[in-house]
């Protein structure tokens, strides 16, 4: 891995999960990087040499790039952008009750970084890392900056527990706008990855990662059919599964093609239940994508929630012995663990009380 040539100011903005692993990783690539956050622990954190929450690699990575002064962080944005060439912004997203993505957080910062252009000497290219629906760059970020700062889409595809991995080994780098030089800008920050990025438009941009949530989503949903179908048959649902992901050249990727509990995490339920809700306010049935979320949904309170009802109450630690563990599809599930207290769905669903009681593993399987 070889460091830029031209190595760039980054102001990142948003601390959080993205946020701070974006930061972690660019600096390390050997990019100044300033985080920028209003929450000052996260600040705190990182000017500490320490990671506001637990991901593998992510702690070493921070103590590591503050101790040589390439990652600092602060909270106010003016200082973060004031000698940024670029800001890449990572605020969330959160789903709304109806489903559709809040936007509250991405438009506030839009905003104050507005009203900072006018004082700066040098260009700024502002790329959303945040997942955001097609046209959101250009109703709401391009419309507050106008032309005074050049608007690119940088979609992330951070997985929770793999986070640091993901992006030095990522195996999708996506850049899109319309501003050809700010596009190739951006790109040219991952360059020492050894990835050929996929420049293309705004639109197409925002859009591919729920794309591919939804393919994943598809995924393991089929792989949960399969693997109930199969045990009921006494069949081991995983030996199918495996068998099936031996054939790379038609059945694409092995990657979440396994019975059990991958439908989780903070992203991959949300972007599912705003693009059904996009779907539903365009008048679009979303045959494939709806259906999983159901299935999903359906799985966990048809056959898992009883089958733990049954089964045993147990408290999920860090030194849980594996004979307690359930066998579920006729293998013992994987859980992710971690301290990140944003993580939703069945993997992590666990890290609170896991009862015997079907009115609170209800509560969890609709919590998603």
């Amino acid at each position: 891995m070889n460091t830029p040539a031209t190595p760039s100011n980054i102001a990142v903005v948003g601390l959080g999960y993205v946020g701070c692993v974006t930061a972690a990783c660019l600096s390390s690539l050997g990019h100044a990087v300033t985080g920028v956050d209003r929450d000052e622990y996260k600040v705190r954190s990182v000017l500490n040499g320490r990671a506001p929450f637990f991901e593998p690699g992510l702690e070493g990575l921070v103590r590591d790039n503050v101790a040589v002064g390439r990652l600092r962080a602060t909270t106010s944005l003016a200082e973060a952008i004031a000698d940024a060439d670029i800001a890449l912004v990572c605020v969330g997203t959160p789903s709304e009750k109806n489903g559709n993505l809040s936007l509250d957080q991405l438009e506030r910062v839009i905003s104050e970084i507005a009203g900072l252009l006018d004082s700066r000497t040098k260009p700024l290219v502002v790329a959303i890392r945040s997942t955001v629906f097609p046209g959101t760059c250009e109703q709401v970020v391009i419309t507050a900056l106008g032309t005074r700062a050049a608007v690119v889409s940088n979609p992330e595809f951070l997985r929770e527990g793999a986070a640091v991995r993901d992006f030095m080994e990522p195996s999708l780098v996506v850049v899109g706008g319309t501003d050809r030089e700010a596009v190739q800008r951006v790109a040219k920050l991952y360059e020492p990855l050894g990835v050929t990025p996929c420049l293309v438009s705004l639109r197409t941009a925002e859009m591919i990662k729920y794309a591919c949530n939804a393919f994943h989503a598809l995924k393991i949903a089929f792989a949960n059919e399969i693997g109930a179908f199969s045990t009921s048959l006494e069949v081991d649902g995983h030996e199918v599964m495996n068998t099936v992901c031996e054939d790379v050249k038609l059945n694409v990727s092995p990657a979440y093609m396994k019975p059990g509990f991958a439908f989780g995490g903070s992203c991959l339920p949300k972007d599912l239940r705003a693009l059904v809700y996009r779907a539903g306010r365009l008048d679009l049935g979303c045959r494939c994508s709806n259906p999983c979320c159901r299935a999903t949904t359906n799985i966990w309170r048809e056959l898992l929630l009883p089958y733990w009802s049954c089964q045993l109450s147990v408290s999920v630690s860090s030194d849980w012995p594996s004979k307690k563990i359930p066998m579920i599809f006729g293998k013992v599930p994987s859980f992710r663990c971690s301290n990140n207290s944003s993580a939703k769905g069945a993997t992590c669903a666990s890290l609170i009380r896991i009862s015997g009681s079907m009115r609170s593993m209800a509560a969890i399987a609709t919590s998603f």
